[in-house]
């Protein structure tokens, strides 16, 4: 999904950093544990740095959870499928969730959910039921319209 690498260069230096972490590890477990860190980072990016100034939000702590939202969920969607260990699986599709309820809290406060609530609700219900295989085209029609809706 070249839109959404093109769109990993516009993030801030922590989540880079924590990006990088994620990438040049090789054991299943500590990705998904990468993939907690970088989705608490940007819900610290939002309730702490930006909730409250959100008429202000511009640059690169904006730019982060643009792009890091979709990051996020896509690197938990391709560990959720991927993983034949429950724990790691249970892990890495818990983070998903978490930071797709994330994207619906930013969408919503710049007016912006019109266009994914219907892809959120269908994304969460299906890994709610453990339906693992179908989350991946739904995950990535998530990212991209996410990423559109801000531009």
């Amino acid at each position: 999904m070249k839109f959404l690498e093109d769109c990993v260069y516009q993030t801030n230096e922590e989540f880079l950093m924590l990006l990088e972490e994620f990438e040049s590890e090789s054991e299943r477990h500590q990705r998904a544990r990468d993939l907690c860190r970088m989705s608490g980072y940007l819900r610290f990016l939002f309730f702490e740095t930006l909730h409250e100034n959100v008429q202000d939000a511009r640059g690169g702590d904006l730019r982060t959870l643009i792009c890091g939202i979709p990051l996020v969920v896509m690197r938990s969607v391709e560990l959720c499928e991927s993983s034949a260990n429950v724990e790691e699986r249970e892990l890495a599709c818990d983070v998903m969730r978490d930071t797709l309820y994330l994207a619906l809290i930013v969408a919503r406060k710049f007016g912006k959910d019109e266009g994914i609530l219907n892809i959120l609700s269908e994304l969460i219900v299906k890994s709610d039921q453990g339906s693992v295989d179908e989350i991946s085209i739904l995950a990535k029609e998530f990212s991209s319209s996410f990423i559109k809706l801000f531009r």
